[in-house]
């Protein structure tokens, strides 16, 4: 009877495991942390964003202070995909669950940054529109992300039911379809300007 237990009970955090990797899958690994700039929100001259009058110098700022700050919450979610994504290779459980746990703090805090990013006044009327929508799907984009994270933590937690485990892998799911919206967003307001998308992501990462 014991036995059975001990089974039935290696076998679902087996499957909490199977569903981790997923989940670090989803989330995607670790960037280069080397490679990361705390970029202020003002233009490259020192010109506070808002005050900024012309188009493309505009949207370019907009891109790039956006993404600076959803970039700490994308940093520790890669970092906690890469720990859940080696559970089953026996990385650290506690350690994980540390990594969630920051992760949803700093998606937390990313979500109100996002919200603090100003508009310039050179974008206009439609494209002013265009980026009060894409903030709008950035912060439900980190809302998401924190939400994951606070399910995952649960389950790290000892949480093993199939139905915990399938939870967690939905908010992730639509954290990364959330990251998705939020990025095409930007990418269409940088398009309509003529920008550069690559040399934008060099200023950020």
């Amino acid at each position: 009877m014991a036995a059975g237990k001990a089974k039935k009970g290696c076998l679902i955090l087996g499957w909490a495991f199977v569903g981790l990797v997923i989940l670090g899958i989803i989330f995607g690994p670790a960037p280069d942390e080397d490679n990361v700039a705390n970029k202020p929100a003002v233009a490259d001259n020192g010109e506070p964003a808002k005050a900024i009058s012309d188009p493309k110098s505009a949207a370019r700022i907009f891109y790039i202070n956006a993404m600076s700050a959803m970039r700490p919450c994308d940093r520790m979610a890669g970092k906690a995909g890469d720990l859940m994504s080696n559970l089953a290779k026996g990385a650290s459980v506690y350690d994980a669950y540390n990594a969630a746990d920051q992760a949803e703090s700093t998606c937390r805090k990313s979500w109100s940054e996002v919200g603090d990013v100003t508009i310039p006044a050179g974008l206009s009327a439609a494209n002013q529109k265009k980026a009060e929508e894409t903030l709008e799907a950035c912060q439900n984009a980190m809302i998401a992300r924190q939400t994951g994270f606070a399910t995952i933590k649960e389950v790290l937690d000892g949480d093993a039911r199939p139905s915990k485990v399938a939870e967690a892998t939905e908010k992730a799911e639509r954290a990364k379809g959330g990251i998705l919206v939020c990025a095409a967003y930007l990418a269409e307001i940088a398009t309509i300007h003529k920008l550069d998308i690559d040399e934008l992501n060099k200023a950020v990462f």
